[in-house]
């Protein structure tokens, strides 16, 4: 019997080709979407699970304020965890991890430039399920000048060679012995790291400070441990050594440091919910955003819907075609359960058709998934157990869901009615379809106004005035390397025709981490005058370089001596310190460290975005440079090539055996929003992908409704109507659907899209010209979709069609 179902199965498809194309590739794009969103969920879920201790890792967060700056970070006092494992009860274990920028690292006259080094504790692989290849997790990282590098690491630098005991030199100056290799960390880990070095190597972290947060700091708990009590004790041990702090600093007692607003707290995170639920300052590596996990779980299952809708509407539309089938199989003895049988087994044989052609699919296409995505998957990913299994059974559940209406439709037929041939259409049915075909739409134009938005906000972002000039400026990193010599190299670049001004600060203009200390207005620390900023140390040619524009006051200047304790200011730290318009130089400032420092301030310069604009800006002092970390080019001329040959040129004729990295300002600037471009760019695919499976519904309905139609069109012809009105009566049906479908999905739309711009501090207006460009377009879209059968009947010869009457 299962044979013989096949076999209808197939002569059905064959009958109807267009139909079952239609039904088929629908089914496969809806299969296809749905897979792939699994495989992105499923890799974000399942980020830092594979250590055997995760329910046990917490990292400890800090969050505090001061003035009306509040700093949330995942960074700690260098000396917490050790104080915490050794004073609270529950605390296995503990492990600290420093990121510590990018380092040189050399090897037989031969350097690379790695950004993946952190210090760690001895204590790393107590914690972390990171394979060792070679070497004793036990004493790999206790002593001083000690690394563990990944295996692609170590073929990197030593090919073939055993690198056990080997040493290489970091930064120029320290030498590494190798004492373990592990396997590279998993793609779905939150730390990102190509080589550890030991953290007794690096003196600050036996420093007793808990005023600065630099370390990332992880508790390996005892099972069944109190996590909330544990949380309340490492606050109460902070909370009394911050205290001495707050004294030393704003001599200020920590009573009444909290009665003016303020606060400072620690807090454990598991560290399963790093990835997806953490999005501080001091992060090891970009995390994921839970809020996108849902949206595309979401839009991967309406896509889904879409394609299931259309089955059920093209199934449903066809069902007279198989009325006379149905009424004899009744009339010779099929009962309602087998008809009911027969039909799911056809949408469910549909649908593993359609799982075929889109696994096909999904590895001719992966490596566009993984471009929109920012993932890594693999064939071997596509090739899973997992993710053959999983995708099968979306399609055959889809198939399932899809029929389940179809079939009982089909199924319930009168056999009397049929074989009299009494129309078996049904006000009912077409009112349930036409619902379908509305929530199409409606999932479809919510997707439009999304991607809309999406895009223009982003195009707000880099079209916006930054307060700087982003264009046409190369950033050359690690010039640390270049040691003394820094002054020589910007001199050599300023000879250069193509260079119009040079820069050397200690970090990037753009950043999403920015280094941030105490200020205090003036000499004297107190709870009422102190402030968090950011910090930048730049030449005397920052603010020309970067088209800044000064506000009050003067720039800089290398022409007086005494600008060597002199500040810039930005009017965000000017506003919080309560400066009048008209500001008067000479006013002063102070930075807390082991001691205050005064400043006088010089000038106050226009408020520019230093980060994303989903913060506002932040108070910034601006320093004369003791640092050199980056040199800032301002080039004038749009070969870009010749300049980047130009520099590599410069640096090597002084630091030949040094590696030249570079980037260019805009670039730094769009990664800030990389995120935001990948939702973009995924939003807008995905509602391509929509309007494809919409439209493939539609030139099915449509076909159908002229094929039905033909004689009544045929008559209408003979009587003298004309093509245009032809077309109109095929259209207007799907068209008033359509603007119905408008109804529930613009302020859904509007509404969605308003909570997501209240991200951005700096947002674009919702405007109505975008709801209305979706609504034209949609419109478009559909007459588009339906036109061309409805002009195809509309010309049809009338003959043909009553011939037979």
């Amino acid at each position: 019997m299962f044979q013989n179902y096949l076999k209808i199965a197939w002569r059905i498809l064959m009958k109807s080709k267009m139909y079952s194309l239609l039904n088929i590739s629908g089914l496969a794009l809806g299969v296809l979407c749905a897979s792939y969103i699994y495989l992105y969920v499923g890799n974000e879920l399942s980020y830092d699970r594979f250590h055997p201790l995760a329910d046990n890792i917490y990292r400890v967060n800090f969050s505090g304020q001061l003035g009306d700056q509040i700093v949330n970070t995942a960074q700690t006092p260098s000396l917490a965890g050790p104080t915490f494992k050794e004073q609270i009860p529950g605390v296995k274990n503990m492990c600290r991890i420093k990121p510590n920028g990018s380092m040189v690292i050399k090897l037989d006259h031969v350097s690379f430039t790695e950004t993946k080094v952190y210090f760690a504790d001895s204590t790393l692989f107590d914690l972390f399920n990171f394979p060792i290849l070679q070497g004793d997790p036990m004493t790999a990282l206790k002593e001083t000048n000690t690394a563990v590098i990944t295996a692609s690491l170590a073929k990197k630098y030593f090919g073939q060679s055993n690198p056990m005991g080997q040493s290489l030199i970091i930064d120029n100056d320290d030498l590494y012995k190798i004492t373990a290799v592990i396997q590279d960390l998993p793609l779905n880990s939150h730390i990102e790291a190509d080589m550890f070095l030991s953290m007794t190597s690096y003196s600050d972290s036996r420093v007793e400070n808990w005023g600065n947060t630099n370390y990332n700091t992880y508790l390996l708990l005892e099972n069944g441990a109190n996590i909330s009590h544990i949380a309340e004790s490492i606050s109460s041990i902070f909370y009394k050594k911050f205290a001495v702090e707050l004294r030393k600093y704003l001599n200020v007692d920590i009573e009444e440091f909290k009665k003016t607003g303020n606060f400072f707290y620690l807090s454990l995170m598991p560290i399963s919910k790093i990835h997806l639920y953490s999005d501080l300052e001091g992060e090891l590596g970009v995390n994921g955003k839970s809020t996108y996990v849902y949206l595309f779980s979401i839009i991967g299952l309406l896509i889904l819907a879409l394609a299931i809708i259309n089955f059920i509407n093209l199934t449903t539309a066809l069902a007279s075609k198989r009325a006379k089938e149905v009424g004899i199989r009744k009339v010779t003895g099929a009962v309602k359960s087998g008809l009911t049988g027969q039909f799911l087994g056809e949408s469910i044989f549909i649908s593993f058709l359609a799982w075929v052609i889109a696994i096909v699919g999904s590895a001719s296409t992966l490596s566009l998934f993984n471009d929109l995505s920012g993932k890594q998957f693999g064939i071997s990913d596509l090739m899973s157990v997992r993710f053959i299994f999983s995708s099968l059974f979306i399609a055959l559940l889809s198939g399932l869901l899809a029929g389940i209406y179809p079939a009982l439709f089909l199924a319930s037929y009168t056999p009397i009615k049929v074989l009299k041939g009494i129309s078996i259409a049904s006000g009912n049915k077409s009112i349930f379809r036409n619902g379908l075909v509305v929530f199409q739409f409606f999932i479809t134009t919510v997707l439009l106004v999304c991607s809309v938005v999406v895009f223009n906000q982003l195009k707000y972002m880099r079209d916006r005035n930054m307060g700087f000039d982003k264009e046409q400026i190369m950033t050359v990193k690690n010039a640390y390397l270049l040691g003394q010599s820094a002054k020589t190299f910007k001199e050599k670049l300023l000879q250069q025709s193509f260079v119009k001004s040079v820069s050397i600060t200690n970090s990037l203009t753009v950043t999403n981490d920015p280094n941030t200390s105490s200020i205090v207005k003036g000499r004297i620390a107190s709870n009422e005058n102190a402030i968090l900023a950011a910090n930048i140390f730049v030449d005397e040619d920052y603010v020309k370089t970067m088209g800044m524009k000064i506000a009050q006051g003067r720039d800089f200047s290398s022409l007086i001596t005494g600008d060597s304790t002199s500040v810039l200011i930005n009017e965000e730290l000017a506003k919080s310190f309560g400066y009048p318009d008209h500001y008067s130089e000479g006013q002063e400032l102070s930075r807390m460290g082991d001691q205050l420092i005064t400043y006088r301030i010089i000038g106050i310069i226009k408020n520019f975005n230093f980060g994303n604009l989903r913060e506002r800006i932040r108070p910034m002092v601006i320093y004369p440079s003791p640092y050199t970390a980056y040199v800032n080019i301002r080039f004038d001329g749009k070969d870009a090539a010749t300049l980047i040959k130009n520099v590599e040129a410069t640096w090597k004729s002084i630091a030949a055996d040094q590696p030249f990295s570079y980037t260019f300002l805009d670039q730094s600037f769009n990664n800030l929003f990389e995120a935001d471009q990948r939702l973009g760019r995924i939003i807008s695919v995905f509602t391509f992908i929509s309007i494809i499976i919409a439209c493939l519904g539609l030139l099915g309905l449509v076909t159908y409704m002229a094929e039905q139609r033909i004689k009544e069109i045929g008559v209408r012809k003979v009587l003298g109507a004309g093509a245009f009105s032809i077309v109109v009566l095929l259209s207007k049906d799907f068209i008033r659907l359509v603007m119905l479908s408008f109804l529930f999905a613009i302020p859904v739309a509007w509404y969605s899209m308003n909570k997501w711009l209240q991200n951005f501090a700096y947002r674009m207006d919702l405007k109505w010209w975008m709801f209305a460009i979706v609504v034209l377009g949609a419109l478009a879209i559909t007459f588009i979709s339906v036109s061309y059968q409805a002009i195809k009947a509309a010309f049809a010869n009338p003959i043909k069609s009553l011939r037979t009457e």
